[in-house]
Order: structure tokens, then sequence, then C-alpha cells
């Protein structure tokens, strides 16, 4: 299941998520916007779409919200994508959540969401990761 540049990490006692050796981590900042929108989702059958999944994280700790009826995690990055997807089944969640490797830009219009998040990477104005 996990290629050799992969880590599986535990993020609380139910959860785990895959990682890329030295690829970008998630942070205190991902929990925190995690509870954040936890905090914040107040109603019934509530669409909400993550812009740059990345590993899927902020969807997977969010599948447990009974006010949410679709996840879906899109990213630009194949690798990311088949992470998030990886980390759906090492969790057996069931939940309607869906991954997509796609640019934002190319997204379909005609999809409609009540919510969308994003945790984007942080970086430095030269472009390379903050660490």
């Amino acid at each position: 299941m996990l290629k050799d540049d992969e880590i599986i990490e535990k993020l609380d006692e139910k959860f785990k998520i895959i990682q890329k050796v030295g690829g970008y981590k998630y942070g205190e900042d991902t929990i925190l916007l995690f509870k954040l929108f936890q905090a914040s989702l107040n109603k019934k059958n509530i669409k909400l779409l993550d812009i740059g999944t990345g590993n899927g994280i902020l969807p997977i700790l969010l599948s447990d919200n009974e006010f949410l009826s679709e996840l879906v995690g899109i990213d630009i990055q194949k690798e990311n994508i088949d992470r998030a997807n990886k980390a759906l089944q090492l969790n057996k969640i069931k939940k309607n959540i869906q991954f997509e490797c796609m640019d934002i830009r190319e997204y379909k219009k005609s999809n409609h969401f009540d919510v969308i998040i994003s945790n984007p990477p942080y970086m430095d104005d030269n472009g390379k990761k903050n660490q």
C-alpha cells in the first residue's frame, strides 16, 4: 500500500494519514483550522470543498461531522490525491468523500458548495517552502 517514500502518521486515537517523507507536513495550524471549521458547521446536508487538499487531512478529520453530506478535496498533484485515497481506505471511511486531481481553475462551475476551505502551504517569497 505504501511507497518507499511514504509513512503513516497517527493524527489522534481514530485517524491516520499518509505523509511523504521530506514533503509538506501538517502542523498545528491545520489542527486549529480543523477545529474552527468543525465548530462553524451547524446545519444539515452541507457540501464542502477543500481546495489544495494535499493528503486529505481536513476532509478526513471532518468525516465524522454529522452536518456534512458531501466532502470533495481537490489537488493539482496526483501523488497527493493517491495518498488521500489511500488514507480513506486506511481509516475505513465510508462517508461520501471524493478526492480529485485537478487545477481549481478548471473546476466545473456547475458544482455548488456550501463551504469552501483551504489550508495552503506556507511559502517564502522565493517560492520555497517554510520549515
